[in-house]
């Protein structure tokens, strides 16, 4: 196998890397703000409930 073959193969395999860890970033960012929401859901019920 060449050194050019080589090269271009990584290349690609870097690229492919690349756009799976965008797919994960932003997966990880949208359960970030699932779990800031639920927070925030979870402190205003706690607030209703000593309210009573």
């Amino acid at each position: 196998m060449s050194l050019r073959t080589t090269v271009l193969g990584q290349m690609s395999e870097i690229r492919e890397l690349q756009a799976a860890d965008r797919r994960r970033q932003t997966m990880i960012l949208e359960l970030l703000r699932i779990d800031h929401r639920r927070s925030t859901e979870i402190s205003e019920l706690r607030t209703a409930l000593q309210g009573q």
